[in-house]
């Protein structure tokens, strides 16, 4: 970490007087560098334009605090000219931006320039709703560019990127809302435009280019020019260019639903993206019983399954829902269960004898429980006695045997989770079952969830800790990882209470973010400890019950694993990390 001062837009917009909401957010161009003068600037959500001049360790501001900035592009024949875009107040410029950095708003300028882009004379800014414009005497004048094929008033321009080609501008723009011309390219400096997206048959579904494996999520909203599709930045003008038309090949496209490439000048599009990609993965549950088969639960596409330990995924949610928060299997029969909603309405748990090839089944919780969130859910056969277990945010715990439902404790989960979890653990078998409620603590049942107590008073209210887990080698071990102080084994857990002093939580790993963990089937002991200031995220592991850990995680892991929700170690020695925004890692033994 190099700095926390500039401060920037992630998805924390709603709700903030004059500025859109979390989608457009800001995205694209928020630095620019002048190598030739060491200095590095930064375009910031509310602290206005800064600069470095020490490689972003220390940063001077320069002006505009307040405004929420969107952009900033440089003049390369002049690396003191500096333009900046403002939401709602127009294009500015300093010709001084490596001393006193002076910022005078350009009259006339478009009113929500979204990104700008710097091609010889031309100045060119993707303004919003408003269109694309051109300024050739540095904003004296102004021109609105594209007409028909560069629509206004509904389609927000965001993303704008161009090069030189044998002395013409070619300038590719995209923009949310606008469908087929949702990226429009020109190779005449704005003479005469033509969509890149208008065919549908020229947008691909198989990863990568021509042969590749077909992307999951096959929906026409999300590919670009989808309804969903949020092209955020544009890259291109990064490879010689070749041919008559001096056409850079390559193009590139991020944004919602991931990224996409082209070889051909952007004639046909391809998706960048494998597997799950950039997804909020909530629960990540790997089958003891069949090697590979994997499923995942997660914010965006509410379930997927694998059955070769996520190589490949297939989407398979229940109609209607949008989020997924939990997932279950049957031990005994495999069934597999999945707690789905949001903080306000339609919880809803579903079953599913198998996912791949079964339909789902409503297991009819909403009707008793007011449509609250469940945020953990556990299930075992016994006999011919199903027996099911939901911890539902602000409404208790749930219990279903059979076709019927009962609240079994309305003291725990009584309340408003903040960290957005529970978590539920009951060994194959067993008549006891565990329950971390975050804000009341550990609880117990010994009848198979008929009936709870409390046995320990602990809190975990951050999101992505509060975890527990038990060890399959040694009943009664149970391990609990809880914010500000880490990894607790209890020995004999299945009696007594830490409250009345009968048992002893040891801290066997101290962390103040330790998160998700898992027991794998030897009794090894697994624990995520998810990123922060001067901190990488890493997972590590015990094989001594917590005595001693190694580090398990490479480079890779400590770069993608940041934010840690849940882990699970298969048998087979794959190793599952569903992170809030960087999809599942996979790792093994």
């Amino acid at each position: 970490m190099l700095s926390t001062v500039p401060q920037f837009s992630g998805s924390t917009n709603e709700g903030v007087a004059g500025v859109p909401s979390i989608h457009p957010r800001s995205t694209g161009t928020l630095l620019a560098e002048d190598a030739s003068g060491d200095h590095l600037y930064a375009a910031t959500f509310a602290q206005g334009v800064m600069r470095s001049d020490d490689g972003g360790v220390t940063w001077k501001p320069l002006g505009l605090a307040g405004s929420h900035l969107r952009g900033l592009a440089f003049d390369p024949s002049s690396p003191d000219t500096l333009y900046v875009g403002a939401y709602n107040d127009g294009v500015y410029v300093t010709t001084h931006a490596s001393t006193t950095g002076t910022l005078s708003r350009i009259a006339g300028s478009p009113t929500n320039p979204e990104e700008l882009l710097v091609l010889g004379d031309s100045l060119y800014v993707a303004g919003g709703k408003d269109g694309v414009f051109r300024t050739r005497d540095g904003g004296s004048t102004w021109q609105q560019l594209g007409g028909t094929s560069v629509p206004t008033g509904g389609p927000i321009w965001m993303s704008i990127t161009g090069y030189d080609a044998c002395g013409r501008d070619v300038v590719y723009a995209g923009a949310m809302s606008a469908g087929k011309n949702a990226i429009v390219r020109t190779a005449d400096g704005g003479a005469t435009w033509t969509s890149l997206t208008a065919d549908p048959a020229l947008i691909h579904h198989t990863l990568g280019g021509p042969g590749g494996r077909t992307w999951w999520l096959n929906q026409a909203s999300s590919v670009p020019g989808g309804s969903s599709y949020v092209p955020a930045s544009i890259l291109t003008g990064t490879f010689p260019p070749v041919g008559t038309g001096c056409l850079d090949p390559n193009v590139l496209l991020a944004g919602r639903a991931g990224v996409w490439g082209s070889r051909d000048a952007g004639q046909d599009w391809y998706p960048m993206m494998q597997g799950l990609g950039v997804t909020i993965a909530r629960d990540v549950a790997a089958d003891p019983s069949v090697t590979g088969r994997t499923f995942v639960g997660d914010a965006d596409w509410v379930f997927h399954h694998s059955s070769d330990a996520l190589s490949t995924v297939t989407q398979k949610k229940p109609p209607g829902e949008t989020a997924g928060t939990d997932i279950a299997i049957d031990p005994a029969t495999g069934r597999v269960f999945l707690a789905t909603g949001n903080p306000t309405k339609n919880g809803e748990v579903f079953s599913s004898a198998n996912p791949a090839t079964n339909a789902w089944t409503d297991e009819g919780l909403s009707s008793v429980a007011a449509g609250r969130l469940p945020l953990a859910v556990a299930a075992q056969t016994f006999g011919t006695q199903r027996i099911l277990i939901v911890a539902v945010e602000g409404n208790g715990i749930w219990r279903k045997v059979g076709g019927t439902w009962a609240k079994v404790n309305g003291v725990a989960m009584a309340t408003w989770q903040p960290s957005r979890g529970a978590s539920l653990a009951w060994a194959p078998g067993s008549s006891t079952i565990f329950l971390f409620d975050h804000e009341s603590g550990v609880w117990r049942s010994s009848d198979r969830g008929m009936t709870w107590t409390k046995i320990w008073t602990i809190h975990s209210s951050v999101s992505g800790t509060g975890y527990l887990a038990i060890d399959p080698t040694a009943p009664g071990r149970l391990y609990v990882s809880a914010a500000a102080s880490g990894v607790w084994r209890i020995d004999g857990a299945t009696t007594g209470s830490v409250t009345a002093g009968t048992l002893t939580p040891t801290l066997v790993f101290s962390s103040p973010v330790a998160g998700p963990i898992d027991v794998g089937s030897a009794g090894d002991v697994w624990v995520a400890v998810g990123a922060g200031p001067g901190v990488a995220a890493r997972l590590s592991r015990s094989t001594d019950a917590g005595a001693t850990w190694t580090v398990m995680s490479d480079a890779f892991y400590a770069a993608a694993g940041g934010f840690p929700l849940d882990l699970a170690v298969a048998p087979d020695g794959h190793v599952f990390l569903a992170t809030n925004g960087d999809g599942v890692l996979v790792g093994s033994t």
